[in-house]
């Protein structure tokens, strides 16, 4: 895994539960990513992510709950969290800059989700990015003090169909027209060139995985054989499969004493199902 430029290992001393928002918090950290809800409902805790597609094979950019996603199935996946995109010491991100500039934030909790949603939705698109695109793909995430207008315009406003009148109210924030246009994507530069190998590092870098942890193991598999040969390993002992974790935000854990049996189990992480994308017989 990797996380702001930096290779991080997790060992045997860190629970199998432990989410990767506790684990950039409290063991990396970064306290720029916040958390609320736990039940991936708040968006408060949105990084992106970036790893390749189990079908497609193409290298995919996206936006996660970090407070639903195992630490454990991080391994292989780049990591950006809001420090990682722009800073008061490197200098901030277009999007970081734009939302200031139409006071999107009051007290601030929800912020770094909310940019982290919008660049990993502008990061994953091969083509500009449209209002309506933008407008659909804030459902997850939640403000309580702001309201929602400041922010959507914010955002609308770097689409490629905002109105001038939209625009022209983000006419002096600094650099925003001197943006150059990135040659291999046609989309504004991000600045992130220098740490365009990071994903391509991990996959050259990704071992098979069987953790021992206190009182469980974490199995990394990849194929419907994978997941057999570990049953047949484990016998009558309990296991409990791990994809996208959002069970979690339907039966979260609540106390300790539930933790501490979800930590006594298996766990095998399974990569993402391929989707059904069309049908020519349709």
């Amino acid at each position: 895994m990797k996380i702001k430029s930096k290779f991080l290992a997790v060992d045997a001393n860190v629970p199998a539960n432990t989410s990767l928002n506790t684990f950039i918090r409290d063991h990396s950290h970064l306290r720029g990513t916040k958390n609320m809800c736990h039940e991936g409902g708040c968006g408060a805790c949105i990084v992106s992510v970036t790893c390749k597609h189990p079908v497609t094979a193409v290298k995919q950019t996206y936006a996660v709950n970090s407070c639903l996603l195992p630490v454990f199935s991080c391994h292989g996946l780049a990591i950006t969290t809001i420090e990682g995109i722009g800073n008061k010491k490197d200098g901030y991100n277009i999007i970081q800059k734009t939302l200031a500039h139409f006071n999107g934030s009051q007290c601030g909790y929800c912020s770094p989700g909310m940019v982290m949603n919008m660049y990993s939705l502008s990061e994953g698109k091969d083509k500009n990015l449209t209002m309506k695109e933008v407008e659909n793909s804030f459902g997850g995430n939640i403000c309580r003090c702001t309201g929602y207008r400041p922010i959507l315009d914010a955002f609308k406003s770097l689409c490629v169909d905002a109105p001038p009148e939209l625009k022209k109210k983000c006419a002096d924030i600094e650099d925003i027209y001197k943006l150059k246009t990135c040659p291999k994507n046609g989309k504004p530069c991000q600045r992130s060139c220098e740490g365009e190998n990071t994903f391509e590092e991990i996959e050259n870098n990704i071992p098979p995985v069987q953790i021992a942890l206190p009182g469980s193991y974490w199995f990394r598999v990849t194929t419907p054989k994978d997941v057999f040969e570990v049953l047949n390993k484990a016998g009558d002992v309990s296991y409990m499969f791990v994809c996208g974790n959002t069970a979690h935000e339907l039966s979260r854990a609540r106390d300790q004493g539930e933790v501490k049996s979800l930590t006594s189990q298996g766990h095998l992480p399974l990569p993402p199902l391929p989707a059904l994308t069309s049908d020519p017989d349709f």
